[in-house]
């Protein structure tokens, strides 16, 4: 009843309607996350450009803390 499996679904049902709210109203985060998850947007962002940010994204936050 409250696995793992049905945390994540329950989370994803949560944020992906404020996302495609977000890409419609042509907001630059929302496109932009849009783009590296491949959904809701017509020019998703390649996998490995994809993991290159986001593993960039965790060094940066590393030098910030």
């Amino acid at each position: 009843m409250f696995g793992l499996k049905k945390l994540a679904i329950r989370q994803l049902s949560q944020i992906m309607p404020s996302l495609r709210n977000l890409v419609n109203e042509r907001n630059e985060y929302g496109s932009i996350y849009a783009r590296i998850l491949q959904v809701f947007h017509p020019s998703p962002l390649p996998f490995n450009l994809t993991l290159y940010l986001v593993r960039m994204r965790m060094e940066f936050g590393k030098l910030i803390d």
